[in-house]
């Protein structure tokens, strides 16, 4: 089976969870999640064009063909034309930096539900300078050449800007 890998170093602790809140947690739905977020950008200019500017039309291709490439549980369902696993990701570690002399206001802006007791910053993330490697295995409908393995790359790019 044809593979993309992309490799993202983490540059800012990510404070990212699941159903428990205080255990650090990056899951494959959240990165096709925002993958299909930069398809939809990348792809909405090509399509608006196709559809002569007719908004409409263009956001009903625009679902068509995100369903077509990524699947879809409304409607008639579909599997997505990419497999995504995590090939390499690193653990998560707690954090217990003090930020004691901080002001309620720059508590605020270090990120709501980080600051905790007036006193320290208590929670897992995953931290930064470690990399996540996502591997993105591709179903034989894509043949080499299709244009929607390239646009699967972009997003990828994106993703990682």
């Amino acid at each position: 089976m044809r593979s993309l890998i992309a490799r993202f170093r983490i540059v800012t602790p990510m404070f990212i969870s699941g159903a428990d809140q205080h255990q650090a947690q990056l899951r494959i739905p959240s990165i096709k999640g925002a993958l299909r977020f930069w398809w939809r950008a990348l792809s909405w200019s090509r399509i608006l064009t196709e559809a002569q500017d007719d908004e409409p039309s263009a956001l009903r291709s625009l679902h068509r063909e995100e369903s077509q490439l990524f699947g879809t549980a409304v409607g008639p369902q579909r599997q997505s034309l990419c497999h995504f696993r995590f090939k390499k990701r690193p653990v998560p570690q707690k954090v217990t930096e003090s930020l004691r002399g901080t002001g309620t206001g720059q508590a605020y802006l270090l990120g709501q539900g980080l600051y905790r007791n007036g006193d320290y910053l208590r929670s897992e993330c995953i931290p930064a300078g470690k990399y996540i490697e996502v591997r993105c295995d591709l179903r034989p409908e894509l043949e080499d050449g299709d244009i929607r393995i390239h646009q699967i790359a972009d997003a990828l790019i994106a993703l990682g800007l």
